[in-house]
């Protein structure tokens, strides 16, 4: 066997062989390139390719060339410069991405256009979400197509399935940092949850509702708070951005109106400003919070003829700036001082981004530590499985299936006919459940699985 590549590989995705000829789809000029199949002994290939053994196992890195050199090999599947261990970029966007389907990193400035500050996750159907958990090395994606959420290391060296059972359509994630815990929600089962992250069977929901449709998910865990926001559906006509406590206690709507789809919320801590997008409503808003409940409401921007702003679908903050991915228009775009610049025009559909950003993470550690907030951060505030920050402390948690013992800390069997989890939506005759978050129709002879 043999792999092509050249300058624009990374658009290169599903390449077939027929009749000697080799078929290159490149997604970013929506066309296929077709290239004489040859071994590797054969002459030189046609200008701008060249024709590579395919290693047995390949490597994340083919080679990694010193920093702002020219690029003599290409990552797998990828054709780029990839920055060596210990010299990442600051700062980056993660961005999900449908077509083809992976979760890729953006640089932020061009001067670094081009680098790679992680490796794309590319075994992804359909990735919705993303957030990165830098001081484990981990990324972490939800695959609604696969009814998953899947994790990464940085430098692409492992995967694995992080959550599979009775996760179905999960829309947004985030990580607590301090906590080490992960928060996601699911729009099919009406659910937020959280997980500790080095032990997915540590979970427990802290939301449920039928009928509901949470997507996307923020926190603020120096101040013990998660926002969500929740789309309208058939059955509620109005969307919604809800706020809790990170254990789920003193619940509340933020706002339940002019809001239809309203996705990509994004905390900015300096200022406590909540910012999203609304996908159907085309813009773009923010709300100063104020601890009288007085919060102030602000427009930042509307699709206009002069700079569009079409089913925007993620949300970050970098910089003063506004950024943001367009559902159907495959272009990130970024507004500052009131001037909208394109970052990066990729193949639809996007959906979430997110902003890493490492001196952040370092600056935020450290003030948190040295205000001695969010005692999570310290052996797991003493709790046995799980620590969640609330306002003005943590409160420990247990697994769906255990409960709190007489100290607050240590997790016990729960007590015959003590409440439960809820569980997945019990199937109607004729259906049984499946872990993975639908169900299977069961007719003589044939099997059909339906969400």
């Amino acid at each position: 066997m043999v792999v092509v590549c050249w300058a624009q590989s990374q658009r290169l995705q599903r390449t077939a062989v027929l009749s000697g000829a080799l078929f290159l789809p490149a997604w970013g000029a929506r066309g296929v390139r077709v290239a004489a199949a040859r071994p590797p002994h054969a002459p030189p290939a046609p200008p701008g390719a060249a024709l590579l053994p395919l290693p047995a196992a390949p490597p994340a890195v083919l080679a990694l060339p010193p920093l702002h050199t020219a690029c003599p090999s290409c990552v797998w599947r990828r054709m780029t410069c990839v920055r060596a261990t210990g010299a990442e970029l600051d700062s980056y966007l993660v961005v999900c991405r449908g077509a083809p389907a992976m979760v890729q990193a953006l640089a932020l400035d061009a001067a670094h256009a081009g680098w790679e500050p992680l490796v794309p996750a590319t075994r992804v159907a359909r990735p919705t979400a993303a957030d990165v958990d830098l001081a484990a090395g981990w990324l972490y994606y939800c695959d609604v197509h696969r009814y998953e959420i899947s994790r990464q290391r940085l430098d692409g060296s492992e995967h694995e399935v992080f959550l599979s059972e009775d996760v179905d359509n999960c829309e947004g994630i985030a990580i607590d940092p301090i906590g080490r815990n992960v928060y996601w929600t699911d729009d099919t089962l009406g659910r937020v949850s959280v997980a500790r992250l080095g032990d997915a069977t540590r979970r427990r929901v802290l939301v449920h509702e039928p009928h509901y449709n949470p997507r996307a998910i923020a926190l603020d865990p120096p101040n013990g708070v998660m926002y969500w926001s929740v789309w309208a559906s058939a059955v509620t006509a109005r969307g919604r951005i809800e706020t809790a406590n990170m254990d789920g206690s003193r619940r509340r709507t933020l706002l339940d109106s002019d809001l239809h789809w309203p996705n990509g919320l994004a905390y900015h801590q300096d200022t406590d400003t909540l910012y999203w997008c609304d996908t159907y409503l085309n813009k773009i808003e923010r709300l100063r919070l104020r601890a009288d409940g007085r919060h102030e409401r602000e427009l930042v921007a509307r699709d206009e003829p002069a700079a569009p702003l079409r089913k925007p679908y993620g949300l970050a903050l970098y910089e003063g700036a506004v950024v943001w991915s367009e559902h159907g228009t495959g272009s990130v775009r970024r507004l500052r001082d009131g001037r909208v610049t394109q970052l990066a025009a990729l193949a639809p559909p996007l959906y979430d981004i997110r902003l890493v950003s490492r001196t952040a993470a370092i600056v935020y550690e450290c003030v948190l530590r040295d205000a001695g907030g969010n005692l999570c951060a310290h052996e797991n505030g003493g709790c046995e499985e799980l620590c969640l920050a609330v306002s003005g402390g943590h409160v420990c948690a247990c697994a769906g299936e255990r409960a709190l013992a007489a100290d607050g800390r240590a997790c016990v069997p729960r007590a015959p006919g003590t409440p439960h989890e809820p569980r997945a939506p019990r199937c109607p005759p004729g259906q049984f459940h499946c872990k993975r978050g639908y169900h299977l129709i069961v007719i003589p002879g044939i099997y059909w699985v339906v969400r």
